[in-house]
């Protein structure tokens, strides 16, 4: 009887997946965010949990090479006034772990993306008093694999209203 209700609770988690009302994969979580205020420039500190799960991993363990980019946009009044696009290329190959073609240690591999800080705004001083709007979306992909973002459980995004200071 019990391996007939296991039975039963597998295919229903089967179809909630495929019905995309649950997801196999762990979201990508995003904490501990703070602005900072440096003289010349803001910049957003803030902690992930899961940016490299199991499968990721998997995938580079077996040689698939994977991009990670922080996609930075800052506003004023609806009009974009800071962009950036922050790439991170992550390898294996003979054994080594490479990002950004620097041999990195495994074991510093996944904490490489724990804490994060990015520049979001550069001359402050043009904004003084004013309201800003940043969004930093962060996303996956890979030149071997067209579905690599579907091994997230989510699109991890942050959005942030601040006055300049």
């Amino acid at each position: 009887m019990e391996k007939f209700i296991n039975g039963i609770i597998e295919s229903f988690k089967i179809v909630m997946t495929i019905l995309g009302i649950i997801n196999n994969y762990p979201s990508v979580y995003i904490s501990n965010i703070n602005l900072i205020r440096y003289e010349k420039y803001y910049s957003i500190y803030f902690e992930t949990e899961n940016i490299f799960n199991k499968s990721i991993l998997d995938l580079i363990e077996y040689g698939i090479e994977i991009n990670i980019y922080f996609k930075i946009n800052t506003y004023f009044e609806k009009t974009i006034i800071y962009s950036n696009n922050i790439k991170y290329n992550i390898k294996k190959i003979e054994g080594y772990y490479y990002i950004n073609d620097k041999i990195i240690n495994k074991s510093l591999l996944f904490g490489y993306f724990n804490k994060i800080e990015l520049v979001v705004l550069e001359y402050i001083d043009k904004y003084k008093n004013k309201k800003l709007k940043t969004e930093i979306i962060i996303f996956m992909d890979s030149p071997s694999s067209s579905e690599l973002l579907n091994l997230w459980g989510n699109l991890p995004k942050i959005n942030i209203n601040y006055y300049v200071r």
